[in-house]
């Protein structure tokens, strides 16, 4: 279901790289799926933080570990101000669906409190 965060949450926002160490204050983080590790997410968990994992559910990037499950016919159009990201057709749901499924099982499986698929 929704999560409401509290309206004065403080959020650290991260969606590419190393997103640091845990932050004193920080109550909600919002981090890479594929940029950290579970160790990283639980440390953030452990610190009372709520920990939410990003992911492209709506285009296809080069540089993904998961990139080459995507068959060509589900892939589109550049992105022009992203280099290696292509959009992907998310109709076509018996290509794109299971490599989705996978990242929320990834998600969960590294701790994440909630995704956000982004595009």
């Amino acid at each position: 279901g929704a999560w409401p965060p509290p309206a004065d949450a403080a959020w650290h926002i991260a969606l590419q790289g190393d997103p640091g160490g845990v932050i004193p204050g920080v109550s909600v983080y919002e981090v890479d799926l594929f940029d950290v590790s579970a160790d990283q997410i639980n440390a953030r968990r452990n610190a009372g933080a709520t920990v939410i994992c990003y992911f492209s559910g709506g285009t296809h990037e080069d540089w993904r570990s998961d990139a080459n499950q995507f068959p060509a016919d589900a892939v589109g159009n550049a992105l022009g101000d992203w280099p290696g990201e292509r959009w992907l057709d998310i109709s076509n749901l018996d290509a794109v669906g299971p490599v989705m499924a996978n990242r929320i099982a990834l998600a969960a499986d590294k701790g994440c409190d909630a995704v956000d698929p982004d595009n």
